[in-house]
């Protein structure tokens, strides 16, 4: 089964789980007893990103009693040597809490528009190009009663990527710049801080 196959897997899986979830927590009324229940938005800061030289931002929004919304951001630090992009994904997270707290599940679509750098051609160039995919992701998050969270999961993306496979790279091309921008499955690691509101 090709990378092509395999994200048209993913995407009918993704959506599969995205309206069977949504469906069945939309039938349920928000418990108004607890603050952490109640919240209904948070914003999120993403320090594990610095370890790949990105900086990363989330945003969720409860839809109904343990559905959420989430949106996330990251962007290559401006003087990478390798990757400069900008990579927006947005999914749909199950949460065992009726709020944005307690263990989770979320599947999401990522995409990215990225330029990377060559050093196999007559003339070095940075190329612009895209990337596509799809994630699923496990994980927990804890909300303390005054606002501040902790989240932290771990997951599986599977993302098609423009990048030119015959091109070589300059000498230092790291081989987590190569992961990052080639087409295939790849790990995920996620942890994150935040304020819900």
């Amino acid at each position: 089964m090709g990378t092509h196959a395999h994200l048209r897997w993913l995407f009918r899986v993704v959506t599969a789980i995205m309206i069977s979830l949504g469906a069945s927590s939309a039938m349920a009324a928000l418990d108004e007893t607890s603050p952490v229940d109640r919240r209904g938005f948070a914003l999120e800061y993403n320090p594990a990103a610095l370890a790949i030289g990105r900086f990363s931002g989330n945003a969720e929004a409860l839809l109904a009693p343990h559905s959420a919304l989430t949106f996330s951001l990251a962007g290559d630090a401006r003087n990478s040597a390798y990757l400069r992009g900008v990579y927006p994904e947005v999914g749909y997270r199950y949460y065992s809490g009726r709020g944005i707290n307690g263990f989770f599940a979320t599947a999401s679509i990522v995409g990215g528009a990225f330029a990377y750098h060559t050093n196999g051609l007559a003339n070095p160039e940075w190329v612009n190009t895209y990337l596509i995919g799809a994630a699923l992701d496990v994980g927990y998050q804890y909300q303390f009663n005054f606002g501040l969270q902790i989240g932290a999961g771990v997951g599986a993306q599977l993302q098609y990527s423009r990048k030119r496979q015959y091109e070589i790279y300059q000498s230092d091309f790291t081989p987590l710049a190569e992961l990052l921008a080639d087409s295939g499955l790849r790990p995920r690691g996620l942890l994150w801080v935040g304020y819900a509101f």
